[in-house]
Order: C-alpha cells, then sequence, then structure tokens
C-alpha cells in the first residue's frame, strides 16, 4: 500500500525500516554521553518530542525520499527511550533490584518486536499504512504526560554523583600508574 501510494517500488519503502535502524544506532552514540553530561531529562523530553514530529512526519510523508528521513530522525528518537531507561535503572537501583529491572526492560524489548507487527496488522484493518504513524505519535505523546514520579530528575541527581565518583577513581588509578601528574593534571603518554 504505501509503495504504491509513494510511487515508490517495494525495496525502496523495505529501506525506510533500515533508515530507523541506522538512525537507532547511531542516535545511541550521542544520547548516551550528552545525558551523562547534562541530565536524563532534557535528552528524554527532547526525544520524545522529535519522535512525535518524525512520526507525523512519516504520515505525511509525499516521498518515498521524505519517509527516509523522517524514519531516520524516528530511530534517533527511539534511541532516547532504550539509553535513557537503561541509565535510570542504573542511576536509581542497585544489586538485585538493579537486574529485576533490567531484565524487565528486557523483557519489554524482548517481547516489543512480536506484538508490534501483530498490533499493527490489526490496525492497518481499520486505517491505512498513514495511521500507524498517527498512532505512534498519539502513544507516545501520552506516554509523555507521564512524570515517572520524577525518576529522571532522581537519576540525574544520582547519575552525577556516580559519574563524580568514577572520575575519582580513575584519575587515583591513573596517579598510581605514573600515567597523571597530579599538580598539571596532565596525562603522560608513556613510550
Amino acid at each position: 500500500a504505501a509503495a504504491a501510494d509513494l510511487g515508490a517500488s517495494q525495496p525502496a519503502i523495505q529501506a525506510t525500516l533500515t533508515a530507523c535502524l541506522i538512525g537507532l544506532a547511531v542516535g545511541q552514540i550521542f544520547v548516551g554521553p550528552l545525558s551523562d553530561s547534562i541530565g536524563r531529562r532534557r535528552p528524554m523530553v527532547v526525544g520524545m518530542a522529535l519522535f512525535i514530529v518524525s512520526s507525523l512526519l512519516c504520515a505525511v510523508a509525499p516521498s518515498v525520499y521524505l519517509l527516509d528521513v523522517a524514519r531516520l530522525l524516528q530511530g534517533a528518537a527511539g534511541a532516547a527511550g532504550i539509553v535513557l531507561s537503561l541509565a535510570i535503572v542504573r542511576d536509581l537501583f542497585d544489586g538485585v533490584a538493579a537486574a529485576r529491572m533490567i531484565a524487565a526492560l528486557m523483557a519489554v524489548g524482548g517481547v516489543a518486536p512480536i506484538v508490534a507487527p501483530l498490533a499493527g496488522a490489526q490496525l492497518l484493518r481499520f486505517m491505512d499504512w498513514r495511521g500507524l504513524f498517527v498512532v505512534l505519535a498519539g502513544l507516545m505523546y501520552l506516554s509523555r504526560k507521564v512524570d515517572w514520579y520524577g525518576l529522571a530528575d532522581k537519576a540525574t541527581a544520582r547519575g552525577w554523583e556516580a559519574s563524580q565518583a568514577s572520575e575519582q577513581v580513575m584519575t587515583a588509578r591513573l596517579q598510581a600508574q605514573g600515567m597523571l601528574t597530579p599538580e598539571k593534571g596532565d596525562l603522560l603518554m608513556r613510550q
């Protein structure tokens, strides 16, 4: 249906999934370090907003080329959810509690690729392919209303403390190995 609607070949339509996966992979590279430096909430809010906008762009895409770009952005926005969910669990939980939460996230991540196509197929009985992207945008809009009880703020504070402690441990190790001079703070390269 999408191929005929956009006047594109079936492989061109299938390439939109590849664009989404590339966005997902590349987005993770940037979101993780960014959330470590500026906190969890802003990247989460921006990721959710970008997902909504890119999903709506997919819904109104007049060509397969714009659909590719929108899917790339959608994937990059989705990366925020993957990275930040694990970061927030790491920031808020330790030991067995962290293992339980990570197991729950992995279970959702394992079930979602099975359930999503089935749900999409059922939705296609009532709407066209563009409607699926509107549904995705709507679901993200509803989920952004959930504050998660301030978890992102708590995770940011705790993550910052953990980051500072980790930096202190690494500095001490480098100084002990003679690779970092404490008076200059310079990294010495051994030959």
